[in-house]
């Protein structure tokens, strides 16, 4: 008789993770797409000149960030300490944004009011970059890398799955929830409230996520290991 291939499960702390990390990584982002344009808008006093700028230099800093990142985590063989500390320290950049104001800035730069609202603009233009740098890192690079760590042919189409349908209800939650208690409580309640469990998920991580060791420590040239994927052999196969 011929032997019945039986698909791989994972268990049930890496389905918990899944779910965890990738739930709340898809509403940080929604967040992110959807609000941080309007506060800088609405609160700030941006122009629409200026959310494109914010929106091309973080678009930048999050392609070359996974890029990066994640051929760093390739490299070390480690993905939960730039899962856990870039979930930690990107819930921290996020809260960070309900202090900024015009008021904040011109009072720690000493800027004449004139000049507050340019210089608002440009903290927030560079704290949106660093943002993206700790999400890109925890999330695009390290997150994505470890579900394929931890998958194989026989569940990773299922998982992706499950993965696929979290940015579908993040938005969906994030377009009800987030607009409503921005009115009601304004930006930095609701920038503290998001940060915080951003940053909760990087500790529960701690204690949940284990490292597959799935693959070697590297010690090839790490700019050529980023190049490498972008090779015509490499794509071909």
């Amino acid at each position: 008789m011929s032997k019945v291939n039986t698909a791989s499960k994972l268990t049930k702390s890496q389905i918990f993770n899944v779910i965890l990390f990738g739930f709340m990584g898809q509403v940080a982002w929604a967040v992110e797409n959807n609000y941080f344009n309007t506060f800088l808008f609405n609160v700030i006093g941006g122009s629409s000149k200026d959310i494109s700028h914010m929106v091309a230099a973080s678009s930048i800093v999050a392609v070359v960030t996974t890029l990066i990142m994640g051929t760093l985590s390739d490299k070390v063989n480690r993905r939960k300490v730039f899962i856990c500390t870039g979930y930690i320290l990107w819930g921290i950049t996020v809260l960070a944004f309900a202090f900024i104001s015009r008021e904040n800035v011109g009072r720690i730069l000493g800027v004449e009011p004139a000049a507050a609202l340019t210089a608002t603009v440009a903290v927030v233009i560079v704290m949106d970059c660093i943002m993206t740098f700790m999400g890109s890192t925890a999330n695009d690079a390290a997150f994505n890398a470890w579900i394929t760590d931890i998958t194989d042919n026989s569940n990773r189409a299922k998982t992706e799955g499950l993965l696929a349908t979290l940015p579908v209800l993040a938005m969906v939650i994030v377009t009800v929830a987030f607009g409503v208690l921005a009115s009601s409580f304004g930006y930095p309640a609701c920038f503290i409230g998001l940060g915080l469990l951003v940053s909760m998920c990087g500790i529960i991580g701690l204690g949940t996520v284990k490292d597959s060791l799935s693959g070697e420590k590297r010690d090839t040239n790490f700019f050529a290991d980023i190049i490498y994927g972008f090779r015509p052999s490499v794509i071909k196969n």
